[in-house]
């Protein structure tokens, strides 16, 4: 879960009750706006621009993009492809390929919408 103070919870299953927090990773000085999953990485993406990469296990920062230049307004992935969309209030839409053995980010294609506002962005496909 994402708080508004920059925390992330990790919540697991437990034998006490539905679930309990498991771990609690500090904040990074920005608002997580959004959060996906891609393979064995969680993708967190902050109301600053910025998209972080973490290891979901151990929850260690694998990778930090400086992604846009306000706001993240939207965040999906494909995972068949390791893609990750990102689109935000700069007017930009990035796709972005995560490699699943390295972690490793390259952009694949960056647009720029003038004079519109981009309140989100979707992967589709077979």
């Amino acid at each position: 879960s994402a708080h508004t103070g920059g925390e992330l919870g990790v919540w697991t299953l437990s034998d006490a009750g539905p679930y309990t927090n498991a771990n609690l990773v500090g904040a990074v000085g920005e608002a997580p706006v959004r959060i996906a999953a891609l393979s064995q990485r969680l993708i967190v993406a902050y109301a600053l621009g910025t998209v972080c990469l973490f290891d979901a296990i151990t929850m260690e920062v694998q990778a930090e993009l400086t992604a846009h230049a306000r706001c993240i307004t939207s965040l999906d992935v494909r995972e068949d492809l390791g893609w990750v969309i990102t689109a935000g209030e700069d007017t930009v839409m990035n796709v972005w390929q995560v490699d699943a053995e390295t972690g490793r980010v390259g952009v694949q294609h960056s647009s720029v919408v003038t004079d519109k506002l981009l309140a989100g962005a979707a992967l589709f496909g077979s």
